[in-house]
Protein backbone atom coordinates (compact mmCIF):
# COMPACT_ATOMS: atom_id res chain seq x y z
CA UNK A 1 0.00 0.00 0.00
CA UNK A 2 3.37 2.43 0.85
CA UNK A 3 3.35 4.33 -2.67
CA UNK A 4 6.98 4.88 -2.25
CA UNK A 5 8.67 1.14 -2.22
CA UNK A 6 11.83 0.73 -0.25
CA UNK A 7 15.24 0.25 -2.24
CA UNK A 8 15.37 -3.62 -1.93
CA UNK A 9 11.91 -4.19 -3.60
CA UNK A 10 13.32 -2.78 -6.99
CA UNK A 11 16.40 -5.63 -6.71
CA UNK A 12 14.28 -8.41 -6.07
CA UNK A 13 11.47 -7.16 -8.34
CA UNK A 14 13.99 -6.70 -11.71
CA UNK A 15 15.64 -10.07 -10.38
CA UNK A 16 12.60 -12.35 -11.18
CA UNK A 17 12.27 -10.03 -13.92
CA UNK A 18 15.55 -12.02 -14.90
CA UNK A 19 14.69 -15.27 -14.05
CA UNK A 20 11.68 -15.19 -16.08
CA UNK A 21 13.28 -13.54 -18.55
CA UNK A 22 11.61 -10.36 -19.02
CA UNK A 23 15.09 -8.54 -18.85
CA UNK A 24 13.67 -5.20 -20.80
CA UNK A 25 11.21 -5.22 -17.91
CA UNK A 26 13.56 -5.78 -15.08
CA UNK A 27 15.99 -3.11 -16.33
CA UNK A 28 13.47 -0.10 -16.40
CA UNK A 29 12.48 -1.65 -12.63
CA UNK A 30 16.35 -1.16 -11.66
CA UNK A 31 16.03 2.50 -12.90
CA UNK A 32 13.50 2.93 -10.33
CA UNK A 33 16.45 2.35 -7.51
CA UNK A 34 17.76 5.40 -6.21
CA UNK A 35 20.99 3.96 -5.32
CA UNK A 36 23.03 1.32 -6.72
CA UNK A 37 24.44 -0.86 -4.48
CA UNK A 38 26.94 -3.59 -5.56
CA UNK A 39 24.11 -6.66 -5.19
CA UNK A 40 22.09 -3.83 -7.32
CA UNK A 41 24.85 -3.66 -9.74
CA UNK A 42 24.66 -7.57 -10.47
CA UNK A 43 21.37 -7.93 -11.19
CA UNK A 44 21.35 -4.91 -13.26
CA UNK A 45 24.79 -6.23 -15.22
CA UNK A 46 22.99 -9.71 -15.35
CA UNK A 47 19.73 -8.05 -17.31
CA UNK A 48 21.78 -6.47 -19.68
CA UNK A 49 23.57 -9.46 -20.55
CA UNK A 50 19.84 -10.91 -21.06
CA UNK A 51 18.70 -8.24 -22.77
CA UNK A 52 21.27 -7.74 -25.28
CA UNK A 53 22.77 -4.75 -24.05
CA UNK A 54 26.55 -6.02 -24.07
CA UNK A 55 28.38 -3.15 -23.40
CA UNK A 56 26.28 -1.66 -21.30
CA UNK A 57 26.56 -4.41 -18.76
CA UNK A 58 30.60 -4.39 -19.12
CA UNK A 59 30.13 -0.91 -18.27
CA UNK A 60 28.23 -1.84 -15.12
CA UNK A 61 30.49 -4.31 -13.89
CA UNK A 62 33.28 -1.96 -14.61
CA UNK A 63 31.24 -0.28 -11.83
CA UNK A 64 30.76 -3.06 -9.60
CA UNK A 65 34.50 -3.66 -9.92
CA UNK A 66 35.48 -0.30 -8.97
CA UNK A 67 33.25 -0.42 -5.84
CA UNK A 68 34.68 -3.93 -4.56
CA UNK A 69 37.82 -4.69 -6.31
CA UNK A 70 37.97 -7.95 -4.93
CA UNK A 71 34.71 -9.73 -5.39
CA UNK A 72 34.93 -12.38 -8.47
CA UNK A 73 32.64 -15.27 -9.22
CA UNK A 74 34.57 -17.30 -7.38
CA UNK A 75 33.58 -15.36 -4.14
CA UNK A 76 30.24 -15.39 -5.33
CA UNK A 77 30.00 -18.95 -5.73
CA UNK A 78 31.30 -19.34 -2.35
CA UNK A 79 28.74 -17.29 -0.43
CA UNK A 80 25.69 -17.78 -2.38
CA UNK A 81 25.83 -21.39 -3.50
CA UNK A 82 23.12 -22.59 -0.93
CA UNK A 83 21.23 -19.83 -1.40
CA UNK A 84 19.79 -20.48 -4.88
CA UNK A 85 17.18 -23.13 -4.98
CA UNK A 86 17.68 -23.63 -8.59
CA UNK A 87 21.72 -24.46 -9.34
CA UNK A 88 20.13 -24.39 -13.31
CA UNK A 89 19.36 -20.63 -12.25
CA UNK A 90 22.67 -19.85 -10.64
CA UNK A 91 24.90 -20.84 -13.53
CA UNK A 92 23.04 -18.82 -16.14
CA UNK A 93 23.52 -15.46 -13.51
CA UNK A 94 27.00 -16.35 -12.67
CA UNK A 95 27.70 -16.80 -17.04
CA UNK A 96 25.89 -13.60 -17.59
CA UNK A 97 28.17 -11.90 -14.94
CA UNK A 98 31.05 -13.40 -16.43
CA UNK A 99 29.85 -12.22 -20.14
CA UNK A 100 29.76 -8.65 -18.37
CA UNK A 101 33.22 -8.89 -17.38
CA UNK A 102 33.29 -9.69 -13.86
CA UNK A 103 36.74 -11.53 -12.54
CA UNK A 104 36.18 -15.22 -12.11
CA UNK A 105 39.39 -15.30 -9.24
Amino acid sequence: INPIAPGWYYQALAFAKWGVGDCAEGIQVMKKRPRLHPWDLRTLMVLQVCNGELEDARQTAAKHIEAEPDYTIKFYRERNTETWNSPELMERFVNDMLKAGMPEG
